[in-house]
């Protein structure tokens, strides 16, 4: 009988997982706004098109001198690159992405922040599929500039950090490092994090969307340095996914480091503090 239960669960969840995974309008947030409007002057808002004709919007800034990079900064999966909203944790606050890329800016650096499709102001619909053209458009951008460049995800913007890491890679172009906020290793490991009880299944079959960071690093053509920025008091994703990715990443020869944050969640770390560390870093 609770085998059944649990495979109604499981049906369930491959139901509604799009509506979980994908939050862009999650209950608070506050339309993106104008670049200027956060106080990021000489930053402009672009557009591209990916490979299947959706426009996609980012925020671009130069960094102060050559010797310093793009930061391409790639959102979790609530609200907006500009959302302002001061909800709680529990209710994903999310005044931090801004909060980031300020502090990142005041230290000379430059960023590229993209809102992946269905998010911000760019069209489309959320998908894995979708994101990686996402990725493959902004290689496409930053091979046609030869921008100098550092991939930065947090939370499941680290699949797409990671995806222009191996992308960039493949086309022989070089970057600088990779910066990895609250990544978790797979979907999969993911579910079964919240619901020990459905590895009794194979989860696999019922997810629409993988986002399997660990087979990412463990293919990869990168031989860069990955920095993993983890909370220990993250509930959303614990620090053993860092882990377990650092693990792999070791495996292949990459150059790795694990900052852990005392007195963190997963999105009430101090933007400024994860800014002084990924800059001394990259």
């Amino acid at each position: 009988m609770m085998r059944i239960i649990t495979y109604i669960k499981l049906l369930i969840l491959s139901l509604i997982q799009d509506s979980i995974i994908f939050v862009p309008h999650a209950s608070g947030t506050i339309a993106i706004k104008d670049p200027a409007e956060y106080g990021f002057y000489d930053t402009y808002d672009r557009t591209l098109i990916t490979a299947d004709g959706v426009t996609i919007h980012y925020w671009i800034k130069k960094p102060q001198d050559d010797s310093k990079p793009y930061f391409v900064f790639f959102h979790g999966n609530a609200g907006n690159i500009g959302d302002l909203n001061s909800l709680t944790e529990k209710n994903n606050d999310r005044k931090y992405r801004v909060e980031l890329l300020q502090d990142l800016a005041n230290k000379g650096h430059g960023f590229i922040a993209v809102s992946l499709r269905g998010y911000g102001k760019s069209a489309g619909k959320p998908s894995e599929e979708g994101f990686v053209k996402d990725v493959n458009a902004v290689a496409d951008l930053i091979q046609k500039e030869n921008y100098n460049v550092s991939a930065l995800g947090e939370s499941l913007g680290c699949f797409s950090a990671l995806e222009l890491m191996d992308v960039l890679s493949k086309k022989n172009i070089e970057v600088k490092g990779v910066t990895l906020i609250a990544p978790f290793s797979s979907m999969i490991e993911k579910v079964y994090e919240s619901h020990a009880e459905f590895k009794k299944f194979d989860v696999g079959k019922y997810l629409k969307y993988h986002f399997d960071n660990k087979k990412i690093v463990a293919q990869t053509k990168y031989r860069g340095k990955i920095l993993f920025i983890h909370g220990l008091e993250d509930k959303v994703s614990g620090i053993y996914h860092s882990k377990i990715l650092e693990g792999e990443a070791k495996k292949q020869g990459i150059e790795t480091e694990l900052v852990e944050l005392k007195n963190a969640g997963h999105v009430s770390w101090k933007p400024e503090k994860v800014a002084e560390i990924i800059t001394k870093r990259f």
